[in-house]
């Protein structure tokens, strides 16, 4: 009797041992049994638990997949996930390159251009501006200063010539009035007189008509003549200052053209730098990888081919409901 309370007694105490010591859930930081594990990554794909991340293929074209963490893997925030074959954008990217290097080249030219063409069309605006205030001067000049003094000079001459003439006239009238024989010596002296007089009155008309040409028709057409000069000078300045604005406006219009162009070929160049970078995906927090699980997208796995925003992977949060 007493053998059989023992036994019992012992019964006991192994089935107390069993329950107290029994089969554990693992813990943190444990590998989960395959099955286990399995069933949360397909409660994970069915129910997102909060916190996931969902990363999704940024190229813009159809690129396959040259490696891939695989499903079930625990990552840390930075580890490689997804690496997309960049090789075709890298050969487009140098060709590219080779664009916006002839583009800059092109604004590099067109601002050089600009520059020499402005300071020609700037120097001949300072040659016709000189040669219209040299123009300028010579039209002063004669009206102001040599005009007056031709036509003082002019009268002058007139004045003395008009003397010249009564001086010979009254001279030859007064050894015409003493001739008393018909000597040769008084005849040839009245008829150098005579000679002195007509020579007196040519000077006389030339003079006169020195002073009426200064006073009208030369004196007219000399102003006209210059001021014509003056017209001209203006004219060639106004067209230089024109040329001026027009190489001004046509080398801003070509360099800006330029500049535009290479802006955009740059632009394309770091849209490329982009999508290469793009072509590596980076785990954004610790976690755990799941591929996507929907009927319609093709296994991720190298060689395979992703289109943009198709989702690569989900990256499920370190602590996990149970």
């Amino acid at each position: 009797m007493n053998r059989s309370k023992r036994v019992a007694a012992l019964l006991a105490g192994i089935l107390v041992v069993w329950v107290g010591f029994g089969p554990q859930a693992p813990r943190a930081g444990e590998r989960q049994p395959p099955e286990r594990s399995s069933r949360v990554l397909r409660e994970a794909k069915a129910r997102p638990p909060a916190g996931s991340v969902d990363l999704r293929c940024q190229a813009e074209q159809p690129t396959t997949i040259l490696f891939v963490v695989a499903s079930g893997e625990s990552v840390k925030k930075g580890d490689l996930l997804v690496e997309l074959d960049a090789s075709p954008l890298i050969d487009r990217r140098i060709q590219q390159v080779f664009q916006t290097r002839k583009t800059e080249t092109d604004m590099i030219v067109a601002r050089e251009t600009q520059h020499w063409e402005k300071q020609a069309a700037a120097g001949r605006v300072e040659i016709a501006q000189k040669a219209l205030r040299l123009a300028q001067g010579h039209l002063k000049a004669y009206t102001e200063a040599e005009h007056p003094q031709q036509l003082a000079l002019a009268e002058g001459t007139a004045r003395l010539a008009r003397e010249r003439v009564m001086m010979a006239e009254e001279r030859y009238v007064h050894l015409r009035a003493g001739l008393t024989n018909e000597k040769d010596q008084d005849r040839r002296v009245l008829q150098e007189a005579q000679l002195a007089l007509e020579e007196a009155k040519l000077q006389g008309h030339a003079a006169v008509g020195t002073l009426a040409s200064l006073k009208d028709f030369g004196h007219a057409n000399r102003v006209a003549e210059l001021e014509l000069g003056v017209a001209q000078r203006e004219f060639d300045l106004a067209r230089a200052q024109d040329a001026l604005a027009a190489a001004t406006a046509r080398g801003g219009a070509v360099l800006q053209l330029a500049e535009i162009s290479h802006q955009m070929e740059a632009d394309r160049v770091a849209k490329m730098d982009d999508q290469v970078a793009k072509c590596k995906v980076y785990a954004p927090q610790d976690g755990t990888v799941v591929h996507p699980s929907d009927a319609g997208e093709a296994a991720l796995r190298p060689g395979a081919v992703v289109r943009s925003g198709q989702v690569l992977l989900r990256l499920l949060p370190v602590t996990q409901p149970g």
